[in-house]
């Protein structure tokens, strides 16, 4: 018995709809923001890691401009954000040195919510 057209589809359908999730992936919306020390000063020369804290949600983040400003793409939610030295920017490895350490890796407490189309603002405490 040779199988319908119809029937064909709907099995297609099935095996291709199978292991997706709508929520497992989400296109991001562009963010802006800006890097503060804690006086308030811009933070430059530096990358921003957005690590989200809820599941299907990929990481984000961008070079941070002289200025403390940056630029990413995000999923709208909450997210752990740390920073790194850019790999040209030895003034910035030396900065990262004295900074908190809990800056350096997503720790849970350096949280920021991202809403779509939003600007954030990160101000990191000593």
């Amino acid at each position: 018995m040779r199988p319908s057209a119809v029937s064909v589809f709907f099995c297609l359908l099935l095996i291709v709809g199978c292991g997706y999730s709508g929520a497992a992936r989400q296109e991001g919306s562009d963010i802006s923001g800006k890097l503060l020390d804690d006086a308030g000063n811009p933070i430059g020369n530096v990358s921003v890691v957005l690590q989200p804290s809820f599941s299907g949600g990929m990481p984000s983040g961008g070079k941070v401009e002289k200025d403390g400003t940056f630029k990413a793409k995000a999923v709208p939610g909450d997210y752990v954000f740390s920073i790194a030295p850019t790999a040209e920017n030895a003034k910035a490895k030396a900065f990262l040195k004295g900074i908190n350490p809990k800056y350096l890796s997503p720790d849970a407490s350096n949280k920021v919510t991202v809403a779509a189309g939003a600007s954030i603002e990160i101000k990191l405490a000593k």
